[in-house]
């Protein structure tokens, strides 16, 4: 069951005393950076891995940044908004199916100071198909 949580503003974006007015972006940018290497082990056949890092500017990559929200306020406003409270509560902070009398609200969520980041490895084989081009209509391959 895939759920969008940007919508739901699990850490009360949007919502009196949330970390923000509004939802964050969904779209943002990101720096690359990374390192590889390739080797031809013939004129067809060649071999690559590449390591890459992607320094974000959102701290909202994983919908997780500041405090954990009151969770009796987003029910509320789950309510107001037609939205499934259960799945709004429970998205928000998961520990409170464990317990009723637990609660995590106004702890520490995420760290808002630093920025998320993300990382990829692969390897990537290389085969050419033909040794010389091949035209496509006004194409080369």
């Amino acid at each position: 069951d895939w759920t969008e949580l940007q919508p739901l503003g699990t850490e009360g974006q949007g919502l009196p005393g949330g970390p923000s007015s509004k939802r964050y972006k969904l779209n943002q940018l990101a720096v690359p950076f990374g390192i590889g290497f390739k080797a031809n082990f013939s004129s067809a056949v060649g071999i690559g891995i590449e390591w890459g890092m992607r320094k974000t500017f959102t701290d909202y990559l994983d919908d997780v940044s500041t405090k954990y929200y009151d969770t009796e306020l987003l029910r509320e406003a789950a309510i107001e908004q037609g939205k499934s409270e259960f799945k709004l509560v429970y998205l928000s902070d998961p520990s409170i199916g464990t317990d009723q009398n637990y609660g995590n609200a106004g702890k520490q969520r995420g760290n808002p100071q630093t920025k998320d980041w993300y990382s990829f490895f692969g390897v990537i084989l290389t085969i050419k198909i033909a040794r010389e081009p091949i035209c496509i209509g006004a194409m080369y391959i």
